[in-house]
Parts: structure tokens; sequence; C-alpha cells
């Protein structure tokens, strides 16, 4: 870009109608980085009926699953063959009538993203189903081998085609069936392991604190980093050469400022809203509102013994003891 262009892009994005029709929504600069309601609506209407099979009928629910998942990459594969569209959409290939085909035929539709769901509902019902779940280590080491595989050849895969060479026709038709559903895999593999306390060096590392805030971020982060990008390429009043050291360098910025406004918006929306949410449906029950009562009876009641909970024992209230009708002799002797 050679000169600021930030001011045009609402302004056109706003000309354009917004419309819940998978067909339509791509025209709109504003939501290019989300899924259609109607996309989003047809999911969510077809996970209940997994779910119900899966509860009554476990063999046919995962063979329905699976069933899902294979219909998933044979269509997206298919579409991408008919549309003649690119295996995913390319930096080094940007044309914007390709990327609204993109849209269109793959991204605003929901066969190619049921698919990564049914991953996701299979790990969880085994998650539910076999909690303690013990795996041999061979294979453990296996199911690590294929998960690094799915991940990183759908990260790395396209590192070819953005450097400018040809794409072959097969391995795009491959990429574009398999590249969403290998990529869940990964993280579905990991998420058991680490659930179940197999996830050795990669779970220590994801139970460290610093992720806990960080992952509250996540989500606001992700919707607004676009805007961030946008609000920076369309103030560049020079041409750049792009190298490792630059996309290093606005990557790095783009993070720290994406999760700078990501944090904003959380203190100054999302937590006030969610203490509202607690006020207007906390519940009438004395009990839950009352934590020293709630405190009482859990030791009267030798849910919680004072010799493994002696600080939980020091701070219970005399006056809730008494008017439980205990005395406070036979309260010191817990």
């Amino acid at each position: 870009m050679t000169s600021p262009s930030w001011e045009k892009l609402p302004r056109a994005a706003k000309q354009k109608h917004l419309s819940l029709q998978s067909g339509s929504c791509i025209e709109s600069y504003l939501r290019c980085r989300t899924l259609d309601p109607k996309t989003s609506v047809i999911i969510f209407d077809i996970q209940p009926l997994l779910y119900e099979k899966l509860y009554l009928w476990p063999k046919v629910g995962i063979s329905l699953t699976v069933l899902a998942i294979i219909v998933s990459l044979i269509s997206t594969g298919v579409q991408t063959y008919l549309q003649d569209l690119a295996p995913t959409l390319l930096l080094a290939r940007f044309n914007l009538a390709d990327i609204r085909r993109h849209w269109k035929y793959l991204y605003f539709t929901p066969l190619p993203h049921i698919g990564p769901y049914c991953v996701g509902i299979l790990a969880g019902y085994l998650l539910v189903t076999r909690p303690n779940l013990k795996m041999p280590a061979a294979a453990q080491i296996l199911g690590w081998i294929a998960a690094f595989i799915c991940s990183f050849s759908t990260l790395y895969g396209v590192y070819n085609w953005n450097s400018g060479k040809e794409i072959n026709f097969a391995a795009g038709i491959l990429y574009a069936s398999f590249h969403r559903t290998a990529w869940t895999m990964g993280i579905a593999w990991m998420i058991v392991c680490c659930a179940t306390g197999q996830g050795g060096v990669i779970n220590y590392i994801l139970s460290w604190k610093i992720f806990i805030p960080l992952g509250r971020l996540t989500f606001i982060a992700y919707l607004i980093h676009p805007y961030i990008q946008q609000k920076f390429m369309g103030n560049l009043r020079h041409v750049f050469e792009i190298d490792h050291f630059f996309m290093v360098w606005i990557f790095i910025g783009d993070l720290w400022v994406s999760y700078a406004t990501a944090f904003a918006g959380t203190m100054l929306v999302e937590a006030p809203m969610m203490q509202l949410e607690k006020i207007i449906f906390r519940s009438g029950n004395k009990n839950a509102q009352n934590p020293s009562l709630n405190r009482s009876n859990s030791i009267l009641k030798r849910t919680l013994t004072a010799e493994k909970n002696a600080k939980l024992a020091i701070i219970v209230d005399t006056d809730s003891v008494k008017s439980l009708g205990i005395d406070n002799v036979s309260h010191s002797k817990l």
C-alpha cells in the first residue's frame, strides 16, 4: 500500500448488505473472521442428534459421527475440485475474487466444518466415558507421532505454495479435504492425553499458571485482532520489503496490541457483565448465600474433617454453630 486506506474500507463495508445467507455475508468486510450464523445454527442443530445417539446407542452414535467426518472430507474435496478452488487461502495467491469464491463455496458452508466438530465430540465422549484412560507406551508413541504429523503438515504443508510453487492437483485436493480435520485431531489427541495424565512435558508446559489469564483473553483477542491488523496495514504510507525479520516484528507487535486491547475489553465489558449475570441469576437458597453456614454444615456432617481442614474449622462462625444447636464445647472437639 502506498497511502492510507483504512477510512475507505469501513465505508465500503457499510454499503454492503448484511444478510444471514451464506452467499451474501462474504461481501461484508467486518464479518470475514466469523462463521455465518446460518452455518453455525446448522452445525449446532446436528450436534444434539449425535449426543442422543451416543448416549442411547453408543455404537450407533460413534458410527454416525465417523460417517459425518467422512462425508465432510469427501464433500470438501469434491467442492474444491468442482469450483476449481485453492486448497486454502494463500498469501502468495491473493486475489479478491478467489477469496470471495472460497468463502462462498467452502468457508461459509457447514460441511467443511462438521468434520472438526465431530472429532471434538468423539474426544469429549472418550473423556466422559473413560476418564481414567490408560494407554500402553507403544500406543502413546504412535499417537504422538500421528498428532505431530497432522498438526505440522497442516501448518507447514502450504510453505511451498506460499513460496510461489505450482500447486499439485492431488496434493491440493487432499490438503483441502483433510487439513481442518487433521489439525483438530492433533489438538484432540493432546487434550485427551493431558486430561488423562499422559501428556508428559507438554502437559507440564500447558499447566503453567501464566496461561490461565491469557486463556481468558484468547477469544476476545481472536475477535479483534483482524481490525488491529487492518488498522496497521491501512495506514502504511510506504512499500516495505517483507522478510522473516519484518514478519516476526509485526507478529510480536500485533500479538501484544491484540492482547492489551483484549484485556481492556475484558475488564470494561466482559467482567462487569459476568458479575451482573451472577447478581441477576443468583439462587434464592440461603445456604448458597451464607458461606459460614455451609462450612459449619460440612464439618458437622464430617464431610470435611478438622484434622485436614484446620484452617477451615478456625474460621467457622461461633454464632452459626450456636444457631445449629451445638455448644462451643462440642464444636471445639471437632
